[in-house]
């Protein structure tokens, strides 16, 4: 007995990943010095003519579409690169706006409030700490050779989520899911 498809999904997500909207990267060369080079006011650029054309391909195949913004480079949530995230997120939830069936989960204002009062010593030129609360993380340079100076709270390296990270993202999805599944069934 197979299983049928009517060829939508119930609900999709579309995350915009830091690396992919900061570093545009293609999986076919990726992160190449054109690439690192580029301006932010390109990048915002790029980011309208390619995130538009996606959003409509996921909506054509599902009956609801979250998109969610990319987070933070470090845990520093006020530096020039977050700053410019932010900017791209709000472009994001503009174009997600525009469509009836697509909802935008702003993601980095729940990050922002677990941050705010916890000292977030991660900056763009940093390395892990070795005594860093996840063990998990390898100790590499992001950029430069300065060490954080104290732990870092919700990633392993200022992109890239630890287990708390994790663990806060899924129960911020799971509380959409449950809602948007309530929607869906009515």
């Amino acid at each position: 007995m197979g299983v049928s498809w009517d060829g939508q999904f119930d609900l999709s997500f579309i995350w915009a990943g830091v690396n992919d909207i900061v570093f545009n990267v293609d999986w076919s060369a990726p992160l190449n010095d054109d690439s690192v080079k580029r301006s932010w006011s390109e990048l915002i650029m790029d980011l309208s003519g390619f995130y538009g054309p996606m959003l409509e391909d996921v909506l054509a195949i599902s009956k609801k579409v979250v998109t969610v913004p990319p987070l933070f480079v470090g845990e520093e949530t006020n530096n020039i690169f977050n700053k410019v995230l932010e900017v791209m997120a709000v472009s994001i939830e503009r174009l997600t706006g525009q469509y009836e069936n697509a909802e935008y989960l702003d993601l980095r204002s729940v990050v922002k409030s677990e941050l705010e009062g916890k000292d977030s010593p991660a900056s763009t030129e940093a390395t892990i700490n070795e005594d860093s609360e996840d063990k998990s993380a390898p100790s590499r340079p992001i950029a430069g050779n300065a060490l954080w100076q104290g732990k870092l709270h919700y990633t392993i390296d200022g992109v890239h989520l630890n287990d708390a990270g994790a663990r806060l993202v899924a129960e911020v999805f799971l509380e959409r899911i449950k809602s948007i599944s309530k929607e869906l069934d009515q």
